[in-house]
Formats: structure tokens, sequence, C-alpha cells
């Protein structure tokens, strides 16, 4: 059996989805392409956790999964994806994290035998912003802290056994649910990156609870490395 998918969204993207089945064989490949999907559509989402002016990036992927059903976590995944032009604005006015480009390479992702061939990992541009303020009820808060909202505890049933609720109207909340649950059945993983670099990258770290502010700033940032993996 197979179907094919493929349609735009208002805020700007374009998907592609092709799905084979194997019933007999309990297999199946599924490929999905995205083309210059707008992070504005999700704002909404992250408005539910941060106070935020903007956000604006773009994100495009193109990724192969195959696997089956009849053994739990068969997938293998490889492909590609790019993110660039992210900029993260508060409702300060300031911009905590920006970036021009990240490419990832998966070569091999193996859920199965926990297998994860990166292949390369490739940062360019990218800026943090940290700062520290004083806070007249808790003594200090931070960046994030200020712009952070408290989570809702009702936000509905939890199927992952986290032990915290997953709001099913927000993929953020799902997400999270999902990585925590997989943190805590991590095992030994046999990773390999083949390529890292980060390049034209500044982080920037302002302490306002001194007398005289304090300010730190690294600038042209750059890393690479190869060959990085888990037997060496």
């Amino acid at each position: 059996m197979g179907t094919h998918l493929n349609f735009h969204i208002g805020t700007g993207g374009y998907f592609v989805l092709d799905t084979e089945l194997k019933p007999l064989d309990s297999v199946f490949v599924s490929r999905i392409v995205v083309e210059n999907f707008d992070f504005e559509f999700l704002e909404p989402f992250l408005l539910a956790y941060l106070e935020l002016e903007d956000l604006e990036g773009f994100m495009t992927m193109d990724m192969t999964a195959r696997g089956g059903w009849a053994k739990e976590s068969d997938i293998q995944i490889h492909g590609f994806l790019e993110v660039s032009q992210v900029q993260m604005i508060d409702k300060f006015g300031d911009e905590p994290v920006g970036l021009d480009r990240l490419h990832l390479g998966l070569d091999s992702f193996d859920l199965y035998s926990v297998e994860f061939d990166l292949g390369d990992l490739t940062v360019e541009g990218f800026l943090g912003l940290y700062e520290v303020f004083p806070d007249e009820g808790s003594g200090v808060t931070d960046s994030y802290t200020r712009i952070t909202l408290p989570l809702i505890n009702e936000e509905g049933p939890d199927t992952l056994k986290s032990g915290e609720a997953v709001n099913y109207n927000n993929p953020f909340s799902i997400a999270a649910a999902y990585v925590e649950h997989f943190a805590q059945t991590y095992n030994d993983a046999d990773y390999k990156l083949n390529h890292f670099e980060v390049s034209k990258s500044s982080f920037i770290y302002n302490d306002y609870t001194f007398r005289d502010a304090f300010r730190y700033e690294v600038t042209d940032l750059a890393m690479n490395a190869e060959g990085i993996d888990s037997h060496d």
C-alpha cells in the first residue's frame, strides 16, 4: 500500500510525505520532505511557554524512515535537517538566541540497535545572550526565567510514563515528553559524528546584580572536530 501527500501551509512551507507499507512483511518506508517551513507557524504554541515578541526562522529537511512494527523501536532514519535565519526576540526587545544556519546530516539513526551515525553537524553564525538581573521577589532572575510562563498542570492524560502531564494540543509538550521518555530508557548508545564545526559565532554574558555591570563577550567563536565516536 502506498500513499502520497503534498501541501502548502499559509504561514509558509511546502510538505511532501510518501509512505509505502508492506503488511505481510510488517515493514514500512516513509519519506518526508519539507521546504522553507516558516517558524511563524510555531509562535502560538511556543507562546504558551515563553513571552516573546517575535520568532523567525526557516527549516528544510529530507528524511527517510524505514522499519517495522513487529519489533519495538525498529526504525532507521537517514537524511538531513537544515535550519536558517533564526531570530528569537523576547518581550523586552532582547535577542537571546540567533542563528544564521545549522545543518545536521544523518547517515544512519537506528533506534532498534541504538546506533547513531550523525554524519556532520555544522553551526554558522550562532548568537547567544544570557543576562542576570536583580529581582525583588527571588533576589536574582535571568534572561530565560523572566520570560518563562508557569506550566499548567491540567494539560491532559499522560501515556508516555513520564510522570508529567502531556498537552496533546501542543507539539512542544509532546516532543518534550518523548525526549524525557527516551532519556529515561537510554542505554549505552553507539554514536559517531564524522564532522563537527562551529563558525562565526558569539556569546554574551551580562550580570547586572553588581554595582558596576559585569560584561563578558566571546566573539568570532570557531570550533571543529573530525571523527567523534563513542569508542574513541
